[in-house]
């Protein structure tokens, strides 16, 4: 076991590893079977791939999703692809998933490194014809499996931490199976649900660009209720769409499509221009910056979108450590210690610092790149933030948003966004508007003041309850995905 993680941690230790750096071209769309079918062709490649000893235990993936518009409806529409499909293409193989929102593609071999350019086919459902089409849209999603198996909860330091209920001094409990159990917090025990089933999770928390990309598929009526605090009824004339300061969190902006500030009719584009240099989404402008300011609404009307669902708690703690008995007071790099590095851009060309693992840096507070961490030197999880099953900075970077395991929460169990949302942009799968306890922010953030090794960012820490309309600055998130 320990050779394969070495494995995983030297590719996830590149030269350059961006987040998100699956990258999709030369789309086409077009009927096949005399008209009977559609299917979109392009070509898929990524860095960092790997699958060891079949993909049963350890395998990244790319979650792939479309959406469309006509020209009579101008509103953006999930594509479903082919029923049950599974099929190859050199080195990779899909897997669609039984709702037909999306698919699953990785390595069909044992591999470590990189995906070279492979031309895909992926079928669709019946809609629309490739002449009544007026755009197209896919995405391609990083994600990293966590098989099925058991895990532990808690790791034993503190009462305020899951723990198991038979003990009278905090003992981490071993999940063995899926169901109820009785968990003991603080002095009571309490119900909770939890799953050993596999689940597929984002490989990094979700970047700027990848919620630009969400916004700019949504109508008015869906970006105006998910703005921060802009009013799209009215002028354009203070863009921020994003309302934060700009030199510290990368502010988002938006104008109307032919670059007026007057009252937006259509949507509005939303973009980053961090340079102020009129070229919007660089990399300089912060495109791989994670996410911040998300409330749960935000979160979950992104996860609703893209085909994913919320992370819960106790896939936190089994995302983080695997099978691995708890180390007190741990990290999700599988240590209590924190790793001090020389202060770094975290962007090319840019002040903004890494901060989670560095005690040491005054300029604390600042929001830095996904996966920034994983570097040429950094070949092992401690050096590189990565977990047990090579899932990147899941402590710290932003406040990850979780659904409590509580059995409250039971009737969430497994339920995936089916790709739209209503007007005001409400998530019309797992909303829980008025149950602010159901949800918490794990693993600390880049806010987090690490020099004095605060236990709200170790694996099984006290969470607080997030408010379900709260959107502070540290907060973000990534999703997941159950496997069928």
């Amino acid at each position: 076991m320990k050779r394969l993680l070495t494995l995983i941690l030297m590719v996830l230790a590149g030269n350059y590893l961006a987040a998100n750096n699956v990258q999709i071209k030369n789309l086409s769309y077009t009927a096949i079977n005399g008209g009977t079918q559609y299917q979109l062709s392009f070509d898929i490649s990524w860095e960092n791939a790997w699958r060891l000893d079949g993909g049963v235990v350890h395998q990244d993936a790319v979650w792939f999703f479309a959406k469309y518009k006509t020209p009579a409806n101008p509103n953006w529409q999930h594509l479903k692809l082919e029923a049950n499909a599974v099929e190859s293409a050199g080195q990779l193989e899909y897997k669609v998933t039984t709702d037909q929102i999306g698919a699953f593609i990785y390595l069909n071999t044992d591999k470590v490194g990189n995906v070279n350019s492979t031309q895909f086919t992926v079928k669709t459902d019946i809609l629309p014809s490739p002449s009544s089409l007026a755009d197209i849209k896919v995405f391609a999603v990083e994600m990293v499996k966590v098989p099925e198996g058991p895990f532990y909860v808690g790791d034993g330091t503190e009462s305020s931490f899951l723990h198991n209920a038979l003990y009278q001094e905090p003992t981490p409990h071993r999940v063995s199976e899926s169901g109820p159990a009785i968990i003991g917090i603080l002095s009571s025990t309490t119900t909770y649900n939890f799953s050993i089933d596999a689940f597929y999770s984002m490989k990094y928390e979700i970047s700027k660009a990848q919620y630009l990309g969400f916004l700019n598929t949504l109508t008015l009526r869906q970006q105006d209720s998910l703005s921060w605090g802009l009013d799209l009824t009215q002028s354009l004339s203070n863009p921020l769409f994003q309302h934060q300061s700009p030199s510290t969190y990368n502010t988002l902006y938006c104008k109307n499509a032919d670059g007026s500030t007057g009252t937006p009719t259509a949507p509005v584009e939303v973009y980053l221009d961090n340079g102020d240099n009129a070229t919007v989404n660089e990399f300089e402008d912060g495109t791989e910056m994670a996410m911040n300011y998300l409330s749960t609404y935000h979160l979950f009307a992104y996860l609703d979108w893209a085909g994913l669902r919320p992370m819960r708690e106790d896939e936190y703690e089994k995302a983080c450590r695997g099978p691995l008995y708890p180390v007190p007071n741990e990290f999700a790099w599988g240590t209590p210690f924190i790793n001090a590095i020389a202060p770094a851009d975290t962007m090319a060309n840019t002040p903004f610092k890494a901060l989670v693992h560095d005690p040491n840096v005054a300029n604390s507070g600042f929001l830095y790149r996904v996966g920034f961490v994983a570097n040429a030197n950094s070949n092992t999880r401690h050096l590189s933030s990565a977990s047990y099953y090579g899932i990147m900075d899941l402590t710290g970077g932003v406040g990850e948003i979780v659904l409590s395991s509580s059995d409250q929460n039971d009737h969430l169990l497994n339920l995936h966004g089916d790709g739209k949302l209503g007007p005001a942009a409400e998530n019309m799968v797992y909303d829980l508007d008025g149950h602010a306890s159901f949800c918490y922010l794990a693993g600390g953030s880049f806010i987090t003041n690490m020099q004095t090794h605060n236990l709200s960012a170790t694996v099984s820490s006290g969470r607080e309850g997030y408010q379900y309309w709260s959107k502070t600055r540290e907060a973000g998130g990534r999703g997941v995905r159950s496997i069928d």
